[in-house]
């Protein structure tokens, strides 16, 4: 079957079909007569499976170690279920929990209920921890106005893993850590102003557009990569030569600078980055990408903010 065919088939998008046969998971014959790829129908199950996997949350390393083992895939789905009926437990929890607070109407025990309702609190934080998202929600919550919206600005579209392993439970409270004793960074006042006037539900909406710029990104092929190149450079040269948007960025190029260096000199690398990369997967793989980028094209800023392109790139 043709590639319009395979995606009504298993409800895939051509990129990311194309990803897959570009990752060797999946070789579709030729047609000799047009070039055309012929999907057989062991093509359109393997790639169900993939999408499967992938909807579990398996990176493409780990399918490709599966893929061809039917025990390994029934082990995943196992593991999965396993998942679930935690989840059901939890649930089961939270609700005896509750109706055991408000059964007991009794509260003249004043540390008694308040003990409840600790545990009732403790119970939903562990909870909340293994769903997706997790760490954006607590960023607004431990870090409430400008400064917790900032970082859901810059990093949304990574913060969406669960805290669901002891390295990443350490690794989140080296973040906190970090963000909570680094110095203060003081905001010009139309910038801290305009944050907090953006509502938390504006804010996620915003950060799920990032998202998919992100997902976009980190899934390029390597076609697609050079292609992007292309794009920056081109990109570039077109705001280089738009007064406005120079000016508008060198308005704001001073305050990044300094909330940069403000964030260098509290080891932002050692602590944040190294940390997050162990939480988010996405983002690991950004940062692969982003060091493979600045590699390749060799981007500075200058002295005013301005992006500059190597003269053997121009």
């Amino acid at each position: 079957m043709t590639i319009s065919e395979a995606i009504k088939e298993t409800g895939l998008t051509k990129r990311a079909i194309r990803f897959y046969e570009e990752e060797g998971l999946i070789n579709p014959a030729a047609n000799p007569e047009n070039g055309y790829r012929n999907f057989s129908s062991k093509d359109i199950d393997r790639l169900i499976k993939i999408s499967l996997l992938r909807q579990l949350g398996l990176s493409i390393d780990n399918i490709k170690e599966l893929i061809n083992s039917p025990d390994s895939i029934i082990g995943v789905l196992t593991s999965h279920l396993d998942k679930i009926d935690k989840t059901i437990k939890t649930l089961e929890k939270s609700k005896d929990l509750i109706n055991e607070i408000i059964a007991d109407n009794n509260i003249k025990n004043s540390n008694d209920f308040m003990t409840k309702l600790k545990s009732l609190r403790d119970h939903f934080e562990y909870e909340d921890k293994t769903k997706s998202g997790y760490v954006k929600r607590q960023l607004l919550k431990i870090f409430p106005g400008s400064f917790g919206k900032m970082l859901i600005l810059h990093f949304s579209p990574f913060l969406n893993d669960p805290i669901d392993s002891k390295d990443k439970e350490k690794a989140w409270g080296e973040i906190v850590s970090f963000l909570d004793k680094s110095e203060p960074f003081k905001y010009p006042d139309e910038f801290g102003k305009n944050l907090d006037c953006i509502p938390e539900d504006t804010l996620l909406e915003i950060a799920k557009e990032q998202n998919k710029e992100i997902q976009a990104i980190i899934n390029y092929t390597p076609q697609e990569l050079e292609e992007y190149k292309t794009k920056i450079i081109d990109s570039i040269r077109s705001l280089n030569q738009n007064k406005e948007f120079i000016e508008n960025r060198q308005k704001t190029w001073q305050t990044n600078l300094d909330l940069k260096n403000s964030l260098l000199s509290e080891g932002y690398y050692d602590r944040f980055v190294r940390n997050l990369r162990i939480i988010s997967s996405d983002y690991d793989k950004y940062q692969e990408i982003l060091n493979k980028l600045n590699a390749d094209l060799g981007l500075y800023y200058d002295e005013t903010g301005n992006i500059q392109i190597p003269q053997d790139i121009l």
